[in-house]
């Protein structure tokens, strides 16, 4: 009886993954950033690389769920952009991102048939989700920053480092027919504040700040070797 226990014990967890085919992967890519400081569109100089790990489960033939965690570097200076380079802002900001996702593969999913039959399938989706970003901004000023330029000392009295995110996106999924798949996204986070950055007073506080994160995925598909599936008792 000891045996059956440890062996049910041991077997119950691959089992289960069979019967889920979850997926393990990671995600490699950039990240940039609009807000306050800098230009008011993407500037390059300001991309960081972006890295993420996340699981993926099906949810239906559509549908994905993806928690996953993030991790990037934010910055921007107001020395490249020609409007804002007299004021002299920038800031740097390590950002932590913890979000569920949910993935809609609008052509469908059919990601167990393209294992067993070694097909090649290429699924488009779409994806929002919602979780929490942490992103404590370090704001510097230039030694030319003019003093009008500051209506309070920073940092602001309402800054603030924990955020509530949405991202929504896009990407493109490769099942390579055998336990691995490969995918490219990109995708904005809405964080509902402006003090991303640091700055809100000293900026422009009608407006929100956002973030951006894309790249390419790799991920290992769990339980999709077509074996026997689990016992019944």
């Amino acid at each position: 009886m000891k045996s059956l226990i440890l062996w049910t014990l041991l077997f119950f967890p691959v089992c289960l993954f069979s019967q889920t085919a979850l997926e393990g992967g990671l995600l490699l890519g950039a990240s940039n950033y609009l807000g306050d400081i800098a230009s008011e569109t993407i500037e390059v100089s300001d991309t960081h690389v972006a890295g993420g790990i996340f699981l993926r489960y099906p949810a239906g033939k559509h549908f994905f769920f993806r928690p996953g965690v993030y991790l990037t570097h934010l910055s921007a200076d107001d020395a490249n952009s020609k409007r804002r380079a007299a004021r002299g802002f920038s800031f740097e900001a390590d950002l932590f991102e913890a979000t569920m996702i949910v993935e809609w593969h609008f052509l469908g999913n059919s990601r167990r048939k393209a294992y067993r039959s070694r097909q090649r399938v290429m699924s488009p989706y779409l994806f929002s989700g919602v979780g929490f970003t942490l992103a404590d901004a370090v704001v510097s000023l230039s030694e030319e920053t003019p003093v009008e330029a500051l209506r309070e000392p920073f940092p602001e009295a309402d800054d603030r480092a924990f955020f509530l995110a949405v991202p929504f996106g896009g990407g493109l999924r490769f099942n390579t027919g055998g336990p691995f798949a490969l995918g490219v996204e990109v995708g904005s986070r809405a964080v509902f504040s402006d003090y991303l950055d640091g700055v809100s007073v000293n900026g422009g506080p009608e407006a929100n700040d956002w973030y951006l994160i894309g790249g390419l995925t790799l991920s290992y598909v769990f339980g999709q070797g077509g074996g026997t599936g689990c016992p019944t008792f």
